[in-house]
């Protein structure tokens, strides 16, 4: 269906859309707090919409809040060293996090990988509504966003600790590229029919990192891609 974004699409246009909400909720005009505050309640009403991937709805909402508070950080109007963690703290956070993503791939749990992806609204079909209600689904979005921000602050308080240097640091300015190239790494290992226990998903992961870090350095592919990444950076 065309107006559905397939494969990595669905994330160009929700970039699109958040650059283009970010100039009507805009922390360079309106209180940074009031501005993620707002992304949080769109977040949380759009469930209500009965719409899921069509036009990549749920998702687009879903991730504003992320983009929001990254795009506040990028201007210095939220201060993050504010809501750094210990050390141990933030590695206990990472590693508990680090093993139920292990134990996801294991028990192959599709319908906890859709909320995690913000795939679904609150209606009585989604998973989880038979334990929660559908009611009680935006509670669980709720928790899950208040989750994926603990383990963000922790991954940065990490970074902060380890004194991250610039090289480290420049790897996070090519996520566009990132992104991009992992989608025909994952084509490219999906078509070839390997195996999917848990031993070839770690070896598949190593594999990837190694391509993508050697990737962003070619600079033909990042000259084709220039007019996309320029465009959305």
């Amino acid at each position: 269906m065309l107006y559905v974004p397939s494969w990595g699409l669905w994330y160009l246009f929700s970039l699109f859309c958040w650059r283009t909400l970010v100039v009507f909720i805009n922390p360079q005009r309106i209180n940074a707090y009031i501005c993620v505050l707002i992304s949080l309640t769109l977040c949380l009403l759009c469930g209500y919409v009965d719409l899921t991937l069509e036009f990549s709805f749920q998702r687009t909402f879903y991730f504003f809040p992320f983009f929001m508070i990254g795009h506040c950080l990028a201007l210095n109007k939220i201060d993050i060293k504010t809501y750094c963690l210990s050390l141990k703290k933030s590695i206990l956070i990472l590693s508990c996090t680090l093993l139920v993503c292990i134990m996801i791939c294991v028990i192959k749990e599709t319908s906890i990988l859709g909320l995690l992806l913000g795939s679904y609204n609150y209606s009585p079909q989604t998973p989880l509504a038979s334990f929660t209600g559908h009611e009680g689904l935006i509670i669980v979005r709720f928790i899950i966003l208040l989750g994926s921000f603990l383990i963000g602050f922790s991954f940065l308080s990490l970074c902060k600790y380890i004194k991250a240097n610039n090289k480290i640091l420049s790897i996070g300015s090519n996520t566009l590229l990132f992104y991009i190239y992992h989608l025909f790494i994952f084509a490219i290992l999906k078509k070839a029919n390997i195996p999917t226990s848990l031993t070839f998903i770690l070896l598949y992961t190593i594999i990837t990192i190694v391509c993508l870090y050697q990737l962003r350095s070619n600079k033909v592919l990042i000259k084709l891609l220039n007019p996309i990444t320029s465009h959305f950076k």
